[in-house]
């Protein structure tokens, strides 16, 4: 069996263990209604399962097979990378944001169009290998409803 097979293979076996989820407060564990959950790309996604997009919150790099962050509700530094080659245009990545409780968070890419530049204060826009005609925008949003959450210092 290749390597890279054999890692795909561990990738779906991950994947499929269950909920993988990282802690990343003091305390006792809060039940789900309580706490707040950044995605890194979403359980099944195929961004997680391939390792292409990296996450930080709060300077904690979260990566697979871990696919989402438990925080105490507030205010968060969350930083991202699309992919290893990107890089983002115009400001500083990383954004403070206020995460509510019982709510799930993740960024949300566009893959299908390009970007000119980001088009919201949670917006970030990567340029694909140096190109700036591959360019593509990623909002960080309310994994249900898509709303950004509300920004807060760092």
């Amino acid at each position: 069996m290749s390597s890279g097979f054999a890692r795909v293979v561990l990738a779906l076996a991950a994947l499929t263990a269950g909920c993988s989820t990282v802690r990343l407060y003091d305390g006792p564990e809060l039940p789900a209604e309580r706490a707040a959950f950044v995605l890194l790309g979403g359980k099944w996604s195929l961004t997680h399962a391939t390792g292409t997009q990296l996450l930080w919150v709060d300077g904690h790099e979260i990566d697979s097979p871990i696919y989402r962050a438990a925080v105490a509700p507030g205010c968060h530094r969350i930083d991202y990378q699309l992919c290893p080659r990107c890089y983002a245009v115009g400001r500083q990545r990383e954004r403070g944001y206020v995460l509510a409780a019982g709510r799930s968070y993740q960024m949300r890419c566009d893959h299908l169009r390009t970007c000119s530049k980001p088009t919201a204060s949670n917006t970030v826009a990567f340029d694909v290998n140096y190109d700036a005609l591959n360019r593509h925008c990623c909002s960080f949003v309310d994994a249900d409803t898509g709303v950004a959450p509300r920004p807060c210092g760092k």
